[in-house]
């Protein structure tokens, strides 16, 4: 089970005795409890970096980690896993299958979403579908060229102002 704020906070002073909130808020969103996850991101800010909404790298551990699974998947679920990527909400990583499904043009999704989610890179609470992993979405959003992060990102913002229209 996953650490609760409270011991995420203090892992973090631990490590890290001059932490902020703010320092504390994001290993938080970044490890999502996970203990490993901690302790990574810690030491990734001992060395002076900053960790914020879309960094420009993670610690390697964790990068490795996520590439492992992303590489694992067959051709179809990863193209499909760094599409979502680019339309998942970078606050929750949640995924409006509407959306995923008009960028990737499938009308299959719900059952590729089955997919993913056995594999360990999604995760599904009723309706609501996320990414496992924050580092899972942001090896999946690095792994797109920017040309074809920026093309996916138009059509997704195109297709919530169409489901916008329709409610």
């Amino acid at each position: 089970p996953p650490l609760a704020p409270r011991d995420v906070a203090v892992m973090v002073l631990d490590r890290l005795s001059a932490a902020d909130g703010g320092q504390i808020d994001a290993v938080q969103r970044w490890s999502e409890g996970n203990p490993l996850y901690v302790h990574e991101w810690c030491e990734w800010l001992r060395g002076g970096r900053r960790l914020d909404d879309e960094p420009e790298s993670v610690p390697w551990r964790l990068e490795e980690l996520a590439d492992q699974a992303v590489d694992a998947l067959d051709e179809r679920r990863r193209a499909a896993l760094c599409a979502a990527a680019v339309a998942a909400e970078p606050d929750g990583l949640s995924l409006e299958p509407a959306v995923v499904r008009y960028l990737l043009e499938l009308p299959n999704w719900v059952s590729l979403v089955d997919e993913l989610v056995a594999a360990g890179c999604l995760q599904r609470n009723g309706a609501l579908v996320t990414f496992r992993h924050r580092v899972l979405w942001w090896v999946c959003r690095r792994r797109m060229l920017g040309s074809v992060r920026t093309e996916l990102a138009a059509r997704a913002a195109q297709a919530e102002e169409l489901l916008a229209r329709a409610t």
